[in-house]
This record gives structure tokens, sequence and C-alpha cells, in this order.
């Protein structure tokens, strides 16, 4: 099966294909600012004309600017008080690399020479304003988690921000090496309580990204979801952070993110008078449907995602005039687990004001057992051999039939591997330099 990818038609089911006609035209009347009403060359009703109020647009914080202008403005008040990347400090490993077949945006993948960490470069064509909107929503999401005391194991970091030679912005996020959750054969061999574990990794990382920035993150989907590690699926981390908007309060811009998959009915509406953060719940529940479904495919070899998709997608997306239409189902595939369906009725519904808060969610039976607090803290319970992580005690409790994972997370980890995590080569090469710079001091001066 391809993969699930939600910025392109790979991996979309036949019933899509009906929306994709009629999906540019939705964006485009939903994100149109040509309302201004047309001046009249008649003379005679211009007095007219010039008595009516024109209606209120909502314009873009920076639509009145060049992109140049926009860029001084947005470094001006927030580039400069963030780190500046030092090209002379890292080296590339892998450019142009696209990770599915469909890429809106290639990346290149750098090692900084010191500590040998890995960085993705992830660069903005600033010629559009979504990207220009993007760009400063990621040095907003940055700028937060440098100052907020509290640090989530679950959100990628970013390490700092630069232009490239042809002038165009980019970011660094912290490398890494595992595959995006938009993949099914992620889910190989996992049990059904790792897949839990994942699931809670996943909604506390959200919960966090909300209270750090005080924003939600706006594009919430299985693409923006990566496991940290290529050797074992031990635990997620969340990316990108261009979609972000504000938890209360008037929009920022007039650019917002969609996807015809797990993005809130309000959201197209622009209907934002309740707390924004009820649709970043609603994109969850609808994540965790989409992987629930991939962990089924990937555990059931005779499974064809065509047979599963009929009648059960949790959110169709058509056009009725100029408005968009929504279909929520009543029903999910038979294989998901009782308590899951359960949950999914209360999160996945066209009603913000009744879906379930975070506080529910957390005490929903279907994640009966799971310690919150101590996943919070790490995915990885404290243990005396930091070599060999260790599995809380309520893991395999949640394996239900117990699998290949008897114990999710049991791999050892090299001493080069141990030494990055504990940052020891950023101080052996201090120390070297120390060394050299004292040797240097003590040779005799020559004549």
């Amino acid at each position: 099966m391809p993969s699930l990818d939600l910025e392109s038609d790979h991996g979309v089911a036949e019933n899509f294909t009906e929306l994709e006609d009629t999906w540019d035209k939705v964006i485009e009347d939903i994100l149109r600012d040509d309302h201004q009403p047309e001046l009249v060359e008649d003379t005679s009703n211009m007095e007219e004309a010039m008595e009516l109020e024109p209606e209120p647009v909502k314009k873009s914080s920076f639509e009145e600017y060049d992109v140049r202008a926009t860029m001084d403005q947005i470094d001006q008040y927030l580039g400069r008080f963030l780190p500046y990347c030092q090209p002379d400090d890292y080296v590339s490993l892998k450019s142009n690399i696209c990770l599915q077949d469909y890429c809106r945006r290639p990346i290149e993948v750098l090692q900084h020479k010191i500590n040998g960490l890995g960085f993705v470069k992830k660069r903005f064509n600033i010629t559009q304003k979504d990207e220009i909107h993007s760009y400063e929503m990621e040095l907003e999401a940055m700028y937060s988690m440098r100052l907020s005391p509290q640090y989530s194991p679950y959100l990628a970091q970013i390490s700092c921000h630069g232009e490239d030679p042809d002038r165009i912005p980019y970011v660094l996020y912290e490398f890494l090496s595992g595959d995006d959750l938009s993949w099914e054969n992620q889910f190989k061999g996992m049990s059904s309580g790792g897949l839990k574990k994942i699931f809670a990794e996943f909604i506390l990382g959200l919960e966090h990204f909300h209270h750090i920035t005080g924003t939600i993150h706006g594009d919430v989907k299985p693409n923006n979801l990566m496991f940290a590690s290529y050797k074992v699926n031990d635990y997620v981390k969340m990316i990108d952070y261009g979609g972000m908007l504000p938890i209360r309060g008037p929009l920022w811009s007039d650019v917002m993110m969609f996807n015809d998959m797990t993005t809130a009915p309000e959201v197209y509406g622009d209907d934002h008078a309740h707390d924004r953060s009820t649709s970043d719940w609603f994109s969850m529940g609808a994540t965790l449907y989409w992987l629930y479904m991939e962990y089924h495919i990937a555990n059931s070899p005779e499974s064809r995602l065509a047979e599963y998709l009929d009648g059960f997608v949790p959110i169709k997306i058509g056009q009725d005039e100029k408005n968009p239409t929504f279909t929520i189902p009543a029903k999910y595939p038979p294989y998901f687990e009782p308590g899951l369906v359960d949950l999914l009725q209360r999160i996945v519904i066209s009603d913000p004001t009744v879906r379930l808060n975070i506080t529910s969610i957390k005490q929903h039976s279907f994640f009966e057992g799971l310690e919150w607090d101590d996943l919070a803290e790490s995915p990885y319970p404290v243990t005396a051999n930091v070599k060999f992580p260790a599995c809380y005690a309520w893991e395999e409790k949640l394996e239900k039939p117990s699998s290949a994972y008897l114990c999710f997370d049991t791999y050892p980890i090299s001493d080069e591997e141990l030494k990055k995590l504990h940052g020891e080569n950023d101080k052996e090469s201090a120390k070297n330099k120390t060394s050299q710079v004292q040797a240097n001091a003590t040779l005799p001066l020559e004549d």
C-alpha cells in the first residue's frame, strides 16, 4: 500500500478522487482576499459608492509589505533574538531528499562538525505568502521553546535559523532517523500496547505544544509525526510548526493549513469563537483513526486498504455553492477496538463545544492503566543502566495480545551515540582545543 501522503494524491482511496477538482476552489474561496468593492467609473455613481462602507477584510500582518521588507520586519522583532546558524559549522551529508513520492520541499541533512549531531534544513519559498507565514511561525515556536522552562521529549527542537546565498531563509530541525507515521510498514510487528503508547506520546506532545507556545499546532496529521530512531520505533516526535494559530483571540493572518483527512470542520469556515485547541483535538482523533488503520494493515497481510476505507472515512469534504460541506460517519471499521471507537465518537464530531478535552481524553477507558505523568517525563523510565533503556511497569500490562515486543524499549545504545546524547563530544573537542592553545603558548618565540 502506498503512503497516506496528506499533501498529495498518493495513498488516498478512490472515494477521495471526486474531491480533488473542488478542493482547490474551496481553499481559494476561503483564503481569497479580493473582496474589495470595485471602483465605479461613472462619476454620477461615485459619490454613492464612496458613502458605502466596505466590508472589513481580514488582512495578513505582512500583506502590505514587499518580500524583503517583510523578512526584515520578521528579523527585527523576532529573528535577531534567536541563534543564527553558522554555515561553516556544518557539513552536508545528503541534499535534495524527497521522503515521499510527492516532494513539496526537498530537505538537506547536515552534521555539526564538532558534536556530530544531525540536523535537517527546512527552506521556505518566501515568494509565496503562506511560506513567509510558515517561516515566521517556525521562529515563534523556536522562541517559545527556548524560553519555556518545560521541555517535551515529544517535540522536535529547532536549533537555529539562517539564510542561504540565494536569500532563501531556513531553520534547522533536529535530525530524526525514523520515518513519519504515514507509512503503514512502521507498525509491522508492533503490539496493541505499543501502539497505545505511541498514541499517548502523540497526545502528550500536542498538549505540551499548547502549553509551551500558547498556540495550537494547526496542521496535525500522520505526516507531521516521526519516529525518533530508525533502530526501533520506540517513540514519536511532532514536527513542522508552520501552521500555528493562537488558542484564543484574533487570527494573526489569513493563512491557515488545510487537508482533507484531519482538519476540523470549523477551521474551513473560520468559525473560531471558541477555544481553538478543540480543532487540534479533532485532528488528533482523525489522525488516530488513520494510524490504527495503518497498524491493522501492517499486521494483516491479507488486508486491502480499499476494503476498509469504504464507508468509514472520518471526514469527507465537499462543496455546496461557496461553502464547504462535511460528512462525519457514525460507524467505524469492525476491527477497531470498542474503546477506540468510543473515544473517536467523542472527539471526531462537528460540534467543537462537546468534544472531549485533554483531561477527559487521558481519563478515557481506552488508555486505562497508562501512567501519563511518568510518560510525560520520558519515553523511558529512570534506570541505572542508561545504555539499555527499560520499559515502564504498565507497558507489559497493555500488551493484548503479546507480540515480538514484550518489553517495548530494550535495545543497547552504542558508546558513540551515548556520547552524543550526553554532549561529551563537545566537551572533548573543547578540551582538545584548550590543550592545543596551552601548548602553543609554551612554545619559544622565534627570533
